[in-house]
């Protein structure tokens, strides 16, 4: 399996037969903030968390790729999906709505994308996602989404064995989020910064780690 960091919270995730996108983005969305250069790589399937242009461009993508948007299981292609409902928010949606959270079970391993996840998970959410993850793909910069402390809080819920950082301000994402840094300083695992935008994952770990990938868009 190899994941591919694009940038913000879109990765492509990869097999010999499949390619899954999660969350692409729109280049120069949000007035611009977004700098990213967009993403001109086709796909099988896009998982999109919410409909902010940042994160639902699925559309911009080359191909016809199928799409999962809705809460519950699908399987598509022989890959296991599930949708949980969560909010951008700690209001309950009040202030930015409703996300979807996403579960992929693929060549064997467990990955979550928790989107623009905007509060600590209820009981019923880990229920829902289920325990342990092995590649968890978690907000880190704040604001908008949970920051650096609640990411730690959230990640103690999950167990995961892999953590990789995503929604985090670079010289290419002009939003008032932190830098991923915040997040690596307080970092309870042994964190790896791969200085890359993909990693072939054959192995997992058998201890908890962070594996921090440079957008390559």
């Amino acid at each position: 399996m190899e994941i591919r960091y694009f940038g913000h919270s879109s990765f492509l995730i990869s097999t010999d037969d499949i390619k899954i996108l999660t969350d692409p983005y729109k280049s120069g969305a949000l007035d611009g903030a977004i700098k990213y250069d967009p993403i001109d790589i086709a796909a099988d399937i896009v998982t999109v968390s919410h409909a902010h242009m940042d994160h639902g461009a699925w559309k911009e993508i080359p191909g016809e790729p199928k799409l999962v948007e809705v809460p519950g299981e699908k399987v598509i292609d022989g890959i296991k999906f599930k949708g949980i409902p969560a909010f951008h928010d700690n209001a309950g949606g009040t202030i930015r709505g409703s996300i979807m959270i996403y579960t992929i079970e693929l060549a064997g391993v467990r990955l979550c994308h928790l989107g623009d996840l905007g509060h600590i998970l209820t009981p019923e959410q880990i229920r829902e996602i289920g325990r342990p993850v092995d590649i968890l793909f978690i907000p880190v910069g704040g604001y908008y989404t949970i920051g650096p402390k609640e990411a730690w809080e959230v990640i103690h819920q999950l167990d995961p064995v892999i953590v990789i950082p995503m929604h985090y301000r670079t010289l290419k994402v002009d939003l008032p989020i932190q830098e991923v840094d915040a997040f690596i300083k307080i970092s309870e695992f042994p964190v790896k910064e791969l200085f890359k935008s993909s990693v072939d994952i054959e192995v997992l770990p058998t201890e908890p780690e962070v594996w921090v990938l440079d957008p390559e868009k």
